[in-house]
């Protein structure tokens, strides 16, 4: 129940790991509509 493919443990490593890639993802996307705005201010 606590390992193994569907354990918990894998299940909260694998929305980390997703939060994480999100997270970066939506950086990198307000990033590039800063200098959007920047260079068009």
């Amino acid at each position: 129940m606590l390992t193994g493919n569907n354990g918990i443990l894998t299940q909260v490593q694998k929305a980390k790991t997703e939060t994480e890639n999100a997270a970066k993802n939506e950086a990198a996307i307000l990033d590039e509509y800063n200098k959007y705005l920047n260079n068009e201010v």
